[in-house]
């Protein structure tokens, strides 16, 4: 008897010895059988996902790998260590029996455990004193003699371990040759693998160079994919995706060279991967990644007006041309398509104004209008690829005219006598509100008086206005000869306005004796005198008096060399009327006036000439002086000595001659002379 199984029949033992190999053969065949299944399944599962990982550029390769060498390894465990390491009891093995062979009713699992009560004296005493020994040794008899011509093993089992063995051999062969099969995708640092899928270690030398790699290019472009080879007679295929879609392939065509081939990636819009193949080499997985050049998508525009106009800040949105009145503040906010290192507003006139980024791809910067200009703004991108088309706006800074003033009476020019009351009817207008207006006047000789007929407060200041007034020229205390310069002015709110940009056009009372008036108006001369005047040297005067006075009202809005100009034209004709006066053109005063003496002494004409050859002096010194730096204060001066000769050239002239050359040609009819 063995002590493994204590006092039973030794051929029941070995019986029992042969079925527990059996067992543990079958269990250990299955259990490799399982885990070849597993590791096949493992393969081709892994086969396919590391090829698929592969076509979208290799990344996770190495995560793959790892999953499935875990998967493998618990497998292996589960299926193949545990069950093995697991014991095989021997009441199993005597059960097992039982049930193969039901007509011993269960006497091979007592036969082990009356067997193991023998063995074992603690237990055997217990079942001596329950009277049990003698039934346990005759079990055991009986048991021998029954299986003594048994079999108790189960050679057909044989056959099926065997099938099983086989299996597991082929599982695992298949397993080898998918390895093999696909060794690019599992076993890319082997010496015999062609695939050149990047390594920890140096890449194995393709037999092809692909152009151009990686690349950039600007949305919407074609871009050509070279492969040159020097194999023949191998298939050229790319395939190329973009980021989310699948995997698309076409042959690559030949060129007139059979080693260059060739393909065409038409209107490219988003970024792309792309990999060569040429026979059984692949290239690595390149990428084309597309770029949009910088782009102002829109441009808003807020107007902060001068604080002297005292308007609300105006919005302009996606506009771009530029249109204030001088002095205006702008700020303006560029949207652009994306991603910028700078942006900056360029002005034709070569000021460079940087522009801040703001919230989003938004850029912000101002600008201070002073001139009439043109802009673009310049943009760079984070590469430093700048637009391909800069738009350019216009600038217009609207100047703060001065205001304008429409005279409705009197109408022009006038002669007038002493005693009479002169009426004033006009209109004035301004573009942005009016502050103030009236009349001013002078006497050639004497300070401007300046009337002031209206004081207008900012919030009720208008557009327009009109205004009236009457002169008492009885008031000034004139004389015959006299000459009284009047003019509009009016005022707006400009606070850096020139007094003299107030004024309007100027316009003239001469003073005439009251007898000489009511002849011109019995006689009818009245209506030709004008023609008459054409002729005289006082209209000359009166126009170097005329543009004397424009220059001053006008000399900040010329450039310098215009101001010059018109300085000079001025000088050049009053040294003219000046020669003549003096006779250094060859005539003598009486020639200058036609050669008709005025009604006046010897003496006292002397003296007008004497005076008027000071006053032509005084003025022309006066404009000598005068600068576009300095003109208010020479020019006031210089009008000052032209009025005073003006003045003595009408003294001067004959009137009394005029008047009966008049008569004569009339016939001594007329009617009489009416106010402009």
């Amino acid at each position: 008897m063995n002590t493994e199984f204590g006092k039973i029949p030794e051929h029941v033992a070995d019986a029992i010895r042969d079925v527990t190999y059996q067992y543990k053969k079958q269990r250990r065949v299955r259990a490799w059988l399982r885990f070849a299944m597993a590791t096949m399944l493992l393969l081709v599962a892994g086969t396919g996902v590391l090829t698929l990982a592969a076509m979208a550029g290799g990344g996770g390769r190495n995560a793959i790998l790892a999953v499935i060498a875990v998967l493998e390894a618990a497998a292996a465990y589960f299926w193949v260590i545990r069950p093995l390491r697991r014991p095989v009891p021997v009441k199993q093995v005597a059960l097992y029996i039982d049930q193969m062979h039901p007509e011993l009713e269960n006497r091979i699992i007592s036969a082990v455990e009356f067997g193991q009560l023998l063995e074992g004296g603690t237990r055997l005493e217990a079942a001596g004193a329950n009277g049990s020994l003698w039934m346990m040794e005759r079990l055991l008899e009986e048991t021998e003699v029954v299986t003594s011509a048994m079999k108790l093993t189960e050679p057909e089992k044989s056959r099926e371990l065997g099938w099983s063995e086989l299996g597991a051999g082929a599982l695992f062969a298949g397993a080898l040759a998918l390895l093999l099969v696909f060794n690019s995708v599992w076993l890319p640092a082997l010496p015999f693998v062609r695939d050149t899928a990047p390594g920890p270690g140096a890449a194995a030398p393709l037999p092809f160079t692909v152009t151009p790699g990686d690349v950039e290019v600007r949305r919407g472009e074609n871009l050509m994919a070279l492969v040159e080879t020097e194999a023949e007679g191998q298939d050229v295929a790319i395939s190329w995706r973009t980021k989310d879609g699948a995997w698309e392939t076409a042959s690559m065509s030949a060129s007139n060279e059979a080693r260059v081939h060739y393909h065409e990636f038409r209107n490219i819009r988003e970024d792309l991967s792309y990999q060569v193949q040429v026979g059984g080499f692949r290239s690595p997985v390149f990428s084309i990644t597309t770029w949009t050049p910088p782009r102002t998508d829109a441009i808003h525009l807020t107007y902060h007006y001068p604080e002297y106009l005292d308007r609300a800040p105006e919005e302009a949105p996606n506009s771009g041309a530029i249109t204030a009145v001088e002095g205006t503040r702008v700020a303006l906010e560029a949207e652009v398509n994306k991603e910028l290192a700078e942006a900056v507003l360029v002005l034709d006139s070569g000021a460079r104004i940087p522009l801040t980024k703001s919230e989003g791809a938004r850029w912000k910067g101002e600008i201070l209008l002073a001139e009439n200009d043109r802009y673009h703004i310049e943009l760079r991108d984070l590469k430093g690829r700048g637009a391909e088309y800069d738009p350019i706006y216009k600038i217009t800074a609207l100047p703060d005219r001065p205001p304008e003033v429409r005279i409705e009476f009197p109408r022009g020019d006038d002669q007038v006598a002493a005693l009479e009351e002169i009426p004033f009817a006009f209109e004035v207008i301004d573009d942005f509100g009016l502050a103030g207006y009236g009349i001013q006047y002078e006497v050639a000789g004497r300070e401007p008086v300046r009337l002031a007929m209206a004081e207008i407060p900012r919030e009720a200041a208008g557009d327009t206005a009109q205004g009236e007034h009457l002169l008492f020229l009885e008031e000034l205390d004139l004389h015959p000869g006299d000459l009284v310069t009047w003019t509009v002015w009016a005022r707006d709110y400009k606070p850096d306005r020139d007094v003299y940009e107030e004024l309007g056009d100027p316009f003239f009372l001469e003073v005439r004796p009251y007898k000489l008036s009511f002849e011109e108006a019995m006689s009818g001369a009245g209506q030709q005198q004008q023609q008459q005047q054409q002729q005289q040297p006082s209209m000359g005067q009166k126009e170097i008096m005329i543009a004397t006075w424009n220059l001053r009202r006008k000399a900040l809005r010329f450039s310098d060399k215009d101001f010059n100009k018109h300085r000079d034209d001025i000088i050049e004709a009053q040294q003219a009327l000046l020669e003549e006066a003096q006779g250094g053109g060859g005539r003598d005063v009486e020639a200058l006036l036609e050669g008709d003496a005025p009604v006046m002494s010897e003496e006292a004409e002397a003296d007008l000439r004497e005076l008027l050859l000071e006053a032509i002096q005084g003025a022309l010194e006066a404009l000598e002086r005068t600068t576009p730096e300095d003109s208010g204060p020479p020019l006031s001066e210089a009008m000052v000595e032209v009025q005073k000769a003006y003045s003595f050239l009408k003294k001067l002239e004959p009137k009394h001659r005029q008047v009966q050359q008049q008569q004569r040609q009339q016939g001594g009819g007329g009617g009489g002379a009416q106010r402009r």
